[in-house]
């Protein structure tokens, strides 16, 4: 069954303030970020499963990261039986308890 897909507020702000910051480095930037997030969306959706769980978070059922590459950013998801809600997107380096 496909489930349906929901961006919450908190991912797509931080999806904006780092395409910004991306594309304040170099002219187009931005937007390849933006593919970057629109590609991890479809295979979020195809296969949620399929992405490692965040298990030091205290959320349940445990959220799902999606790499973004090239970029050092991950998709974070909650898992649901009928909805993937992307939760965040975070920076590798960021400390994933945010998420809590």
């Amino acid at each position: 069954m496909k489930r349906r897909l929901r961006v919450e507020s908190r991912a797509e702000e931080e999806i904006l303030e780092a395409a910004q910051w991306y594309q304040d480095r170099e002219q187009g930037l931005g937007s390849a970020f933006v593919a970057a997030f629109r590609r991890a969306l479809t295979r979020i959706v195809a296969a949620p499963e399929s992405f490692a769980e965040i298990v030091d978070v205290p959320l349940e059922p445990k959220p799902r990261s999606a790499p973004m590459k090239p970029y050092p950013y991950r998709s974070c998801s909650g898992v649901g039986s009928e909805i993937v809600r992307v939760i965040a997107v975070l920076h590798e380096r960021r400390d994933r308890s945010t998420l809590g």
